[in-house]
C-alpha cells in the first residue's frame, strides 16, 4: 500500500509542476458553463472551449462512454484525447452514459451556445502582474523540492521491496550427531538414522564433520575424525544419496564433551551432519 500511495503522489506532484509552468503559456479559453444534479463514477466534469464540449474522465477506456444529445440522439463524431472526450459542437444538453451503466446529464449554464471569439480575452490576459509570477514561481518551486522528496521516497521502497524479494539463505538443519565406538570409524549408530537418509536424499547439500575424543595422538586423531565422516558419506551412498553433493571432514579432537570422563569422551566421538 505505501508504495502504491508513493506513486500516486509522485503523478499528483508531476501534475501540479505541470499546471505551475502555465504562466509562460497562452491564458486558457475553456469555459466551465455545464452543471449537473447527480455525479457518474469515472466522469469528472464537462467544459468547452467556446466552439465544442469536452468531458473529462479519470480513464476514457475504462470507462467506455456514450453520448446523447438535446434530442436524446447519439453523439457519434467523438475525438478522444487521453482523459477527453472532445464532441464535434456545443450542447445545451449533453447525457454521458459509462459502459457501468452509470449516467450524468450536464445542462449548459452559460449566457450563449454561438461560438465565442476569445481574442479580446488573449489581449487583457496576456500580461501576469509580477506579484502574480512572483506567487506561481514559489509554488513551482515548493512543488518541484516535494516532487523530488517523493521521488527519493519511492526509490528507497522500491528498493526495500527488491531485497525482500531476493531469497533468503536458510539456516542448516541439524540432524542429531552421530556416534562411534573408541578408535573404530565403523558401526554407525543414531537414533535419527531413518531421518537422516530421508533429508540427505533430498537436500542440495550435506556436509559431515567428524571428531574424536583426546585419547591418543593428535595426529592419529585427525585421521581417525576424518575416516568417521568418511564412513558415514559412504553409508548414505550406499543408500541412494549422491556423492556429489556431500562432503566429509576430520574435526580432530572434540572439546565439548569432558575427555576425563567416560560419558565426555562418548559424546565427542562423533560426526555433526548439517543438511541444506
Amino acid at each position: 500500500m505505501k508504495l502504491r500511495s508513493i506513486t500516486a503522489a509522485v503523478l499528483v506532484t508531476i501534475a501540479l509542476v505541470g499546471c505551475g509552468t502555465t504562466k509562460q503559456q497562452t491564458p486558457s479559453s475553456y469555459r466551465f458553463d455545464y452543471q449537473t444534479a447527480q455525479a457518474a463514477e469515472g466522469v469528472i466534469r464537462a467544459f468547452d472551449d467556446g466552439r465544442r464540449t469536452i468531458v473529462q474522465f479519470v480513464d476514457l477506456d475504462e470507462a467506455r462512454p456514450t453520448f446523447k444529445d438535446e434530442d436524446g440522439q447519439g453523439i457519434q463524431e467523438v475525438e478522444l484525447q487521453g482523459q477527453y472526450a472532445v464532441l464535434p459542437r456545443k450542447y445545451q444538453t449533453l447525457t454521458v452514459t459509462t459502459g457501468s451503466g452509470a449516467e450524468v446529464i450536464y445542462a449548459y449554464v452559460g449566457k450563449s451556445l454561438e461560438p465565442q471569439d476569445n481574442t479580446a480575452a488573449l489581449v487583457t490576459t496576456t500580461a501576469t502582474p509580477a506579484a502574480k509570477t512572483d506567487t506561481m514561481d514559489s509554488e513551482l518551486a515548493r512543488t518541484q523540492e516535494e516532487l523530488r522528496k517523493t521521488q527519493a521516497e519511492l526509490a528507497q521502497v522500491k528498493a526495500q521491496l527488491a531485497q525482500q524479494s531476493q531469497p533468503q539463505p536458510q539456516p542448516a538443519a541439524q540432524v542429531s550427531p552421530i556416534y562411534f565406538n573408541s578408535g573404530s570409524s565403523f558401526g554407525i549408530v543414531s537414533k535419527d538414522a531413518a531421518l537422516l537418509l530421508a533429508r540427505a536424499r533430498e537436500a542440495q547439500t550435506v556436509k559431515l564433520v567428524g571428531y574424536t575424543d583426546a585419547t591418543g595422538d593428535r595426529a592419529a586423531n585427525q585421521r581417525l575424525s576424518r575416516a568417521r565422516a568418511e564412513a558415514v558419506k559412504n553409508w548414505l551412498v550406499t543408500r541412494g544419496v549422491q556423492a556429489a553433493k556431500i562432503t566429509a571432514e576430520g574435526g580432530g579432537q572434540a572439546t565439548e564433551g569432558d575427555n576425563t570422563t567416560e560419558a565426555g569422551r562418548k559424546q565427542n566421538r562423533r560426526v555433526d551432519v548439517s543438511i541444506n
